[in-house]
């Protein structure tokens, strides 16, 4: 007992510590809202006027449940709305902390036991639940998700909580558990219409629950013949009927404005495939999937050797739920593992979708982050109790290793929100050191250009459209007004890394776009930077070193939309001819 108590007490820890994370200094933009998915769901919930009977969010890139949920506290006001919103999403990304401690817990007692083995061989169980735990607290990516109205956070818990259900559906098959589940995966389907693969793996799991019923002296073709009429019994059509219902009275519109949701839906799926171009895809182009999200995105979100363990040993379970399924299946053996099948079956069902798209967003790949730190756990702690002594050395020493960098990274990056947006400080700076004559240069399309606005007047500062100096539609005029644009302005402002990168990178599909920001940066232009603001942590400041170095001329090493909304870089140039 007492040591059932102090592994609570430690539990309870790291949580409130991840809870800490997640709810410190939630207006990091001090109401600025940076981020453009953010402004797109204030807009979408300001939309909502129930004075006037208008319940139509006239969004549907995401679903509308929690749109709705937001606009019940916030009445249709923008900025409580995203400032309520990121709450909600640091409530669920905590609550998410003790549903992975349950998962891991109940996926660890399945993938150490044989059939018919004692638990009482398995009393670490609990320190590798709390690890997986630590792990996710201090995981980068749902820290910095956990800051924003995106539903990334939401869609996290509820999958979290999908999974625990199918668990739990899985030991006990009882009417209320098909209810509990149905009720979740409608949510989950109407936070975001993706979760549709959810209906499959449900569909799978009540196979495997009318597996169950077959004993071995049950005939093969008469339960086969049976299965039919077994399959479709009640509770499954009852459960199905609950999630379409909750689906269709959280996503009215779906329904009610088709039109609209049709044509949005075939603009989001022509974006996610590459299929139509747009502006803020091009840093996508030249990228291949699953190397791109390897390289780029998920060292940024939970870390590099994290990165390489978790993504072998969700190989190594598909490769294991792959033998103990046909197992069960056609020998009705391993009925123990089928809670490894489902598990697997949600995190690769979510994963690989998006690892698959032409668009590789790093908000795409949070709500994998706790299925991969589990599957790195439940696999190394698999490997860890083999006879093999250099197989236990090497799998203790990994999940170690693997597990104190994480942590020290997550740490590390949380002290970003210990210091101010580095565009307000721009902003600051430009009130402080420049003229009111002066003319100011920008770039068109990041939101951080507001802070700008604000400080010296929108009516001093011109936004170019860089995304289109090479269209191939009047190049040269638009280079003409590009030139002129400079020799007119006082200052030039770079709100961000989000165009220069991608120019760089890609010199001859962008020669024009090139060619100005190398000459800017080299001074060719006839500016010089005289100031720069960023988010470094505080180890980078320690080292004086640069972690996220993806300048002019070096090469990208994270995704751009990991930095750009929250830890941009500002650049400021002055005219010195």
């Amino acid at each position: 007992m007492k040591r059932f108590s102090k592994y609570k007490i430690i539990l309870l820890i790291i949580i409130l510590l991840g809870a800490f994370l997640r709810f410190y200094n939630l207006d990091w933009g001090d109401q600025n809202f940076f981020h453009p998915d953010e402004r797109n769901i204030g807009m979408a919930i300001t939309n909502i006027d129930i004075a006037r009977g208008d319940y139509n969010p006239d969004f549907f890139a995401y679903g509308s449940f929690p749109i709705y949920m937001i606009y019940i506290v916030s009445k249709g006001d923008f900025t409580t709305s995203l400032l309520f919103g990121r709450l909600l999403s640091a409530v669920f990304s905590t609550i998410s902390l003790y549903l992975i401690y349950l998962i891991t817990r109940n996926l660890l007692f399945s993938i150490l036991l044989k059939d018919g083995q004692s638990i009482q061989k398995t009393n670490k169980i609990e320190i590798y639940s709390i690890l997986s735990v630590a792990l996710a607290a201090f995981s980068p990516g749902l820290i910095q998700f956990a800051h924003f109205t995106t539903f990334e956070s939401f869609l996290t818990f509820e999958y979290l909580l999908f999974t625990l259900l199918a668990l739990k559906l899985l030991n006990k098959p009882t009417f209320l558990n098909y209810i509990f589940i149905a009720l979740i995966m409608g949510l989950a389907v109407g936070t975001k219409i993706i979760s549709l693969f959810l209906v499959g793996i449900f569909l799978m799991i009540h196979f495997f629950i009318i597996l169950k019923s077959r004993k071995k002296e049950t005939n093969k073709l008469k339960f086969i013949l049976k299965l039919p009429f077994k399959f479709f019994n009640n509770k499954l059509i009852s459960a199905g009927l609950l999630s379409i219902l909750i689906f269709i009275l959280t996503n009215p519109f779906i329904f009610l404005d088709y039109q609209n949701f049709r044509g949005s839906l075939d603009y989001e799926s022509s974006v996610a495939r590459g299929t139509l171009p747009v502006f803020y895809t091009q840093q996508f182009l030249e990228t291949i999937p699953f190397v791109y999200q390897f390289l780029y995105v998920f060292p940024s979100i939970i870390s590099w050797p994290l990165t390489i363990f978790s993504l072998l040993s969700l190989l190594y379970l598909i490769i294991y739920c792959f033998k103990y399924g046909l197992k069960y299946i056609f020998q009705n053996q391993s009925k123990n593992k089928l809670p490894i099948i489902v598990f697997t079956l949600v995190g690769l069902g979510y994963t690989l979708f998006h690892l698959t798209m032409y668009v590789k967003w790093s908000r795409y790949m949070v709500p994998s982050i706790p299925f991969l730190i589990i599957a790195f756990v439940l696999v190394l702690v698999n490997l860890s109790y083999k006879r093999h002594k250099l197989i236990r050395l090497l799998s203790k020493s990994t999940l170690i290793v693997a597990s104190v960098f994480a942590i020290v990274q997550g740490l590390n990056f949380f002290t970003i929100y210990l210091k101010p947006d580095p565009r307000l400080e721009a902003a600051q700076w430009m009130r402080e050191n420049t003229n009111d004559g002066d003319s100011f240069a920008g770039e068109v399309y990041d939101i951080g250009m507001t802070a700008f606005n604000g400080a010296v007047g929108n009516q001093r500062i011109t936004e170019y459209d860089y995304y289109n100096l090479d269209d191939g539609v009047n190049d040269q005029s638009e280079l003409n007004s590009l030139n002129k644009l400079m020799e007119e302005s006082e200052y030039v402002i770079v709100p961000a890394e989000r165009i220069y990168p991608t120019r760089a990178r890609l010199s001859t599909s962008y020669p024009n776009g090139y060619q100005h920001y190398a000459q800017l940066f080299d001074g060719e232009l006839g500016f010089v930077k005289v100031a720069e603001f960023t988010r470094t942590t505080y180890l980078e400041d320690l080292l004086n070193v640069r972690f996220y170095s993806g300048g002019l001329f070096m090469p990208l090493n994270y995704d751009e939309t990991f930095r750009v909304f929250d830890q941009p870089t500002v650049s400021i140039f002055k005219k010195t001819s």
